[in-house]
């Protein structure tokens, strides 16, 4: 007699809207999963510029859950970042995630989009200032990390953090999701 196991998906993160976020979107997939969070690093700036090291941020979290829970079926690596599109002259907040099969070593990336910031505040953040004071210096607990964040203030509630971040994971679970279009041959 074998007895059910559910699916193990940990977080690589103990933010509390990365958490949420990650538990709404693999509650709509696999409603029996169980989804746990480790304290894990992102081994990038604690203020990611740049799509590159936005991503690098989610792939390392994703595989430094990974190395704690050897365990899971699914980690998850989600990371915020700031970026500046030379060609657009403009500058935003930008989200991925990556999710991370042990089993396989399987790594796949989603990115949430894009969200205007204004340019006044590109200096501040390459100077090693961080987004998430700088904007909860301005609009306080709207803007807290740890739920609504700067998307939420600057969109006034419109989107929060928790769905900018489960869009990006979405996406991320598309090949595992949809495995017949990603085969590798």
């Amino acid at each position: 007699m074998s007895t059910f196991q559910p699916m193990l998906v940990v977080v690589g993160s103990r933010n509390r809207a990365k958490l949420t976020a990650c538990q709404q979107v693999i509650a709509r997939r696999w409603p029996e999963a169980v989804v746990e969070t480790v304290s894990a690093l992102s081994g990038v700036a604690a203020q990611p510029c740049g799509e590159e090291e936005t991503a690098a941020g989610a792939a390392n979290r994703a595989r430094a859950a990974a190395r704690l829970r050897p365990d899971a079926d699914l980690t998850v690596g989600l990371e915020g970042g700031a970026v500046y599109a030379e060609a657009l002259g403009a500058f935003f907040i930008t989200a991925w995630a990556a999710v991370l099969r042990p089993a396989t070593g399987h790594l796949s990336y989603g990115h949430g989009g894009l969200v205007p910031l204004p340019l006044a505040w590109r200096a501040r953040l390459a100077a090693g200032e961080e987004l998430g004071p700088l904007v909860e210096g301005l609009w306080g607990a709207m803007a807290d990390r740890q739920q609504g964040g700067a998307v939420a203030a600057l969109t006034f509630g419109a989107v929060q953090r928790i769905d900018y971040l489960a869009r990006a994971l979405q996406f991320a679970l598309v090949p595992l999701l949809r495995p017949e279009l990603f085969l590798t041959r």
